[in-house]
């Protein structure tokens, strides 16, 4: 909302947006318009489009405004752009106020993303036919 207050303060139409409020028919239609490079600039609720949207062949950057404590959309949402078919690296910026419950938030977001990664290779290695504790072979 607050980016939208922004571009109506200034009395110019604002971005697409695809998120709360917003159907799915627009929210394909947005997405089909992104990847057919109509659309220069997206807005988009991570929740909306972390699974199943398809956003690699509009652009190259991502910008966060604000972070979320959902891992989940986190890495989601970044993988919607970071797929086969995408030209050029991929970019991902976090817009942060300094000083703030933001910083930390993200620090958090990397330790979670390092514990879950973790656990996801013990029980590859356990699946694997190895003992978690010491990695021998059974």
């Amino acid at each position: 909302e607050r980016i939208l207050s922004y571009w109506r303060k200034r009395k110019r139409k604002a971005p697409p947006f695809i998120g709360s409020g917003v159907s799915p028919h627009r929210s394909a239609e947005l997405m089909r318009a992104w990847n057919a490079g109509e659309i220069e600039l997206l807005l988009a609720q991570s929740g909306a489009i972390a699974h199943g949207a398809n956003l690699q062949f509009g652009g190259n950057d991502i910008a966060w405004f604000g972070v979320t404590n959902n891992l989940e959309h986190y890495l989601q949402f970044n993988k919607r752009l970071h797929r086969i078919g995408v030209q050029g690296a991929v970019r991902i910026h976090h817009l942060l106020i300094r000083n703030t419950v933001e910083e930390p938030m993200l620090a958090g977001l990397s330790r979670k993303d390092g514990s879950q990664t973790a656990f996801l290779d013990a029980l590859r290695d356990y699946r694997a036919g190895y003992r978690v504790s010491g990695g021998l072979t059974e």
